[in-house]
C-alpha cells in the first residue's frame, strides 16, 4: 500500500481530484449563484439578525451533542460495508469520515468523499478499492433511506410534487443500483472477464485501469448476498433520524412549533437536493431548498432561512472542531500534517 508521507502530498491528491472535476466546480457554481439570487428575491434580510439573536440556546447545545454521534453511526455503517465488522477499526474509520464531511463543507465536487478514501486506505488499512465500493454502496444505501423516510411521509405532511416526485425517482434508481451491485458480486468472474477484454482495447489500455477495476469488482464480492446489507442499511436510517432530530432542534430554538415531519422534510429536500453541484458548504442550494421546504409548513422566508444558517454553522464549525480533536489525539495524522516531523512512518498506532 502507498502511504501518504506528508500534507503536500494529500493536498496534491485532492488538487488533482478537483481539477478533474473542474466541470462540475464551474456548474455548482453557477447552480449556486442562481439559488442565492432565488432565495434573496423572498427573504427580508434586515430581520435575519434579530431572528438569530433571539435563538434558545438549549435545543442548540442537544443538537451539538447529536452531531459526533451520527458521525459515529455513519462510520459504524461504513465498518460494516467492508470485508467483516472487525476489518478496520471503528476509531479510524470514524476520523476519516469527520475529516471527509469537514472537507465536503468546505470545498467543492465532494472533495471529501476522495479523502475518506484515501484516508481509509491509509488509517484504516482497507484496500483503494475496497474504500471507494464500499462508499459507493453506503451512498446507495442512504439514498434509499432518505428516500423512504420522504415516502412515509406522503400521507401526513404537504409535500410538493416534486419533492414526491424525487423520492420515488431516487428510491427506484438506488434500488436498481443495489440490484446492479449484488449481481456484479455474485458474477464477479464474468465482469472481471468483460472487463479485462475491454480495457485491453487500445483506447483504454494506456489507462491503467484493469487492476483498479479488477480489485474493485472483488471488492463487491462480500455483497453478492442482500442479508449482508441489512445493518447498513439500518444504520443509514438512524444516521439520518439523527440528522433529522439535530433539525427539529434547531426549529425548537426558532421557537417553531412543528411536527418531526418538517424536520425529516425539508432533511429530505436538502440532502437530496445537494447531489447537484454547488459551491463549498452547499450554499445557495441548500438555503433554497430550506426556504422551500419549510414554506410548506408555514415557515416564512426569512426564518426558514434563518434554520439554514444555523445548520449552515453547524457544517462550518462542528467537523473543523472534531477533526481538531480526532487529530490532536493522532499522532498519525499530526505527522500527516506535519505537525510531527520527527516521527519516521505513518503507519503506526494511534496516539493515546
Amino acid at each position: 500500500m502507498t502511504e501518504v508521507q506528508d500534507l503536500p502530498e494529500l493536498v496534491g491528491r485532492l488538487r488533482s481530484a478537483l481539477q478533474r472535476r473542474g466541470t462540475v466546480v464551474g456548474l455548482g457554481l453557477l447552480i449556486s449563484g442562481l439559488t442565492v439570487w432565488l432565495t434573496l428575491e423572498r427573504v427580508e434580510l434586515g430581520r435575519l439578525p434579530t431572528l438569530l439573536s433571539e435563538l434558545r440556546v438549549v435545543p442548540l447545545v442537544v443538537a451539538v451533542a447529536i452531531f459526533p454521534l451520527a458521525v459515529w453511526v455513519k462510520a459504524l455503517q461504513w465498518q460494516h460495508l467492508c470485508y467483516s465488522a472487525t476489518s478496520a477499526r471503528l476509531g479510524d474509520l470514524f476520523t476519516a469520515t469527520a475529516l471527509g464531511l469537514t472537507v465536503n463543507n468546505l470545498a467543492p465536487a465532494r472533495l471529501g468523499d476522495v479523502l475518506r478514501v484515501i484516508l481509509g486506505a491509509e488509517l484504516a488499512g482497507l484496500g483503494r478499492a475496497q474504500a471507494a465500493s464500499s462508499i459507493l454502496v453506503e451512498k446507495l444505501l442512504d439514498l434509499l433511506s432518505l428516500a423512504l423516510l420522504g415516502l412515509a411521509l406522503v400521507p401526513f405532511a404537504p409535500l410538493p410534487w416534486q419533492l414526491r416526485t424525487a423520492v420515488l425517482m431516487t428510491a427506484l434508481c438506488s434500488l436498481g443500483g443495489l440490484a446492479g451491485v449484488v449481481v456484479l458480486a455474485r458474477r464477479t468472474s464474468a465482469s472481471q472477464r468483460w472487463a479485462e477484454y475491454m480495457l485491453a482495447r487500445p483506447r483504454f489500455s494506456r489507462l491503467g485501469l484493469t487492476a483498479p477495476l479488477g480489485a474493485a469488482l472483488n471488492a463487491l464480492r462480500r455483497f453478492q448476498h442482500p442479508r449482508r446489507l441489512a445493518v447498513p442499511f439500518a444504520l443509514s436510517l438512524l444516521h439520518w433520524l439523527l440528522n433529522a432530530a439535530m433539525y427539529h432542534l434547531v426549529l425548537v430554538a426558532l421557537d417553531l412549533s412543528l411536527p418531526p415531519a418538517a424536520a425529516i422534510s425539508t432533511l429530505v429536500a436538502t440532502n437530496l437536493g445537494m447531489a447537484l453541484p454547488s459551491s463549498p458548504g452547499f450554499i445557495g442550494v441548500f438555503d433554497y431548498l430550506c426556504v422551500v421546504s419549510l414554506s410548506a409548513f408555514g415557515v416564512e422566508p426569512t426564518t426558514a432561512l434563518g434554520f439554514a444558517v444555523v445548520v449552515h454553522a453547524f457544517g462550518l464549525f462542528l467537523p473543523p472542531v472534531l477533526g481538531l480533536v480526532l487529530i490532536g489525539r493522532d499522532g498519525r495524522l499530526r505527522r500527516l500534517l506535519g505537525f510531527d516531523r520527527g516521527a519516521s512512518s505513518f503507519g503506526t498506532a494511534p496516539a493515546g
